[in-house]
């Protein structure tokens, strides 16, 4: 996604074609080169719905006038937000704060966002930033070489635990039918146990019983091996994922 670029400036974004993703063109104003995206990815850190994401481009030759502009845009946006109160909010961009002497402490006081990048992006110098409301979602910035001609160093930023990989295990479970359970009902009240009653010992009658039972067992309630995922709670039974 491209918004209308000034010479040397615009901004642009690249999305995984696995991601939904939207402009949100309402949020953007012209003179202002912005870019507003809402993604929705299929899977997403626990608490977060979805992300917002804010990409900037203010050029060295704005003025106080044009940082107020700017402040008050993402301000209005990020309010305008309330309606998704678990979202991620990452707005970042070339800010350009030592032309502009846009202030980065009102900004991100303002909107309530946290300032992630700590390493110089342009020469010893912090001109492209990058603020999120949920800062321990990501670990520390690291600094790479800048791409093609850019003078820009580029800035990788990793989320902070990837999605937790679902391991399975087996377990062997009895199946315990209707069915099965008459039949075996049927065996237990119907059976002489005489093999029981001709023994003498105790406990070979004991054995034998116990013998006798476990091969009913594993003949009217046969065991049977089940997929459980290691993230399954102890009541999702296989009956229930059916479901």
């Amino acid at each position: 996604m491209l918004c209308n670029k000034s010479i040397g400036g615009g901004t642009c974004t690249y999305v995984h074609h696995s991601i939904p993703a939207e402009r949100l063109t309402n949020f953007e104003l012209p003179g202002l080169e912005t870019l507003w995206i809402h993604l929705k990815p299929y899977r997403l850190p626990r608490h977060t719905s979805t992300i917002t994401l804010g990409v900037i481009y203010h050029p060295p030759s704005a003025k106080a006038d044009d940082n107020e502009i700017l402040i008050e845009l993402i301000n209005f946006n990020i309010d305008s937000l309330n309606k998704y109160p678990d979202a991620l909010i990452v707005l970042t961009g070339d800010f350009n704060p030592s032309s502009t002497n846009i202030s980065l402490s009102n900004l991100a006081r303002g909107c309530g966002l946290t300032q992630l990048v700590k390493v110089p992006t342009r020469g010893n110098n912090i001109l492209d930033w990058c603020l999120a409301n949920k800062p321990k979602l990501f670990e520390e910035p690291v600094q790479l070489p800048n791409i093609g001609s850019s003078d820009h160093f580029s800035i990788m930023i990793n989320p902070s635990a990837p999605n937790p990989v679902i391991r399975e295990r087996h377990a062997c479970k009895r199946e315990m039918k209707d069915s099965n359970v008459r039949a075996f009902g049927r065996w237990i009240c119907n059976d002489p146990w005489s093999g029981v009653f001709n023994e003498d010992d105790c406990q070979d009658k004991f054995d034998t019983s116990y013998e006798l039972i476990m091969d009913a067992i594993n003949l009217y309630f046969p065991l049977k091996k089940q997929k459980i995922s290691f993230n399954d709670k102890p009541w999702v039974s296989n009956k229930l994922k059916q479901w």
